[in-house]
């Protein structure tokens, strides 16, 4: 475990420490049981469940990309049918029904989502992509209503979650998917950037009160970035603990 709020007031920046991390969490994710299912929300590509594919052949994988211009885009390239991969058009959320996606300047970026940016707020990464050019409706289910639909809410599993924002509406949908999983990956803000969000202090206390503890996080940036969290129990594990040391030796940071 490790102390997120310390960690932020070094204001500590390492260019593509977010790849490294990428690297640990697979390892992790290795050193537990093969988990029965794999979840990508936020997919965008599905980076995470190909590469979680080529690791995992006999894991049931969903990858939930909400946004119908890059789910389009990548359904015309990539063949997620031939690799088992049920790459969805929906979104995660706290309701059931439909919800408005709002859509930047260039729909194909990561950057649109069903909560919309506050564009009082400064984005420190795309600048320049602050307009809303386009409001659609999306379909939208929690996390336990589409799992229990298909007998999978009890089994293990481990998340990957880039919400834009909208982590409050995922995570508070899938309490009881929570409870069978061994890891999650979330990018989590410092900053408000979109409406009424959690922010990093608020995703992370309600990870805690789910028995999950931040093990690791980037630096590419100070003010957005990702954090895995585990179980309390597989934290306890040597093994995972000297996985967490290389991780933050490999970017030359000291953390106590």
């Amino acid at each position: 475990m490790i102390d997120l709020d310390a960690i932020y007031k070094l204001n500590i920046i390492r260019p593509n420490s977010k790849a490294y991390l990428n690297y640990l969490y697979d390892y992790i994710i290795s050193l537990f049981p093969t988990p029965d299912c794999f979840l990508e929300i936020g997919a965008f590509e599905a980076s995470f469940s190909m590469r979680m594919r080529h690791s995992y052949p006999d894991s049931i994988i969903y990858a939930f990309e909400a946004g119908k211009t890059p789910y389009n885009y990548h359904r015309s390239i990539y063949d997620y049918d031939s690799q088992k991969i049920n790459y969805l058009n929906l979104a995660i959320s706290d309701q059931h029904g439909f919800l408005n996606y709002y859509v930047r300047k260039d729909p194909t970026t990561g950057s649109n989502g069903i909560i919309q940016r506050d564009y009082n707020v400064k984005d420190p990464n795309n600048s320049t992509e602050n307009n809303c050019a386009d409001i659609y409706q999306v379909e939208t289910t929690k996390l336990d209503s589409f799992l229990e639909n298909k007998n999978l809410v009890q089994n293990t599993k481990c998340m990957w979650i880039d919400v834009e924002g909208s982590s409050k509406k995922v995570l508070t949908g899938a309490e009881k998917s929570l409870k069978n999983t061994f890891s999650i990956l979330i990018e989590t803000e410092e900053c408000p950037y979109w409406k009424d969000q959690w922010l990093r202090k608020d995703v992370e206390n309600y990870l805690k009160s789910q028995k999950f503890y931040p093990i690791a996080r980037d630096f590419d940036s100070n003010e957005s970035y990702d954090i895995i969290f585990i179980k309390e129990n597989i934290l306890e594990k040597i093994i995972v603990q000297n996985a967490i040391k290389n991780y933050f030796n490999m970017i030359n940071i000291l953390v106590n």
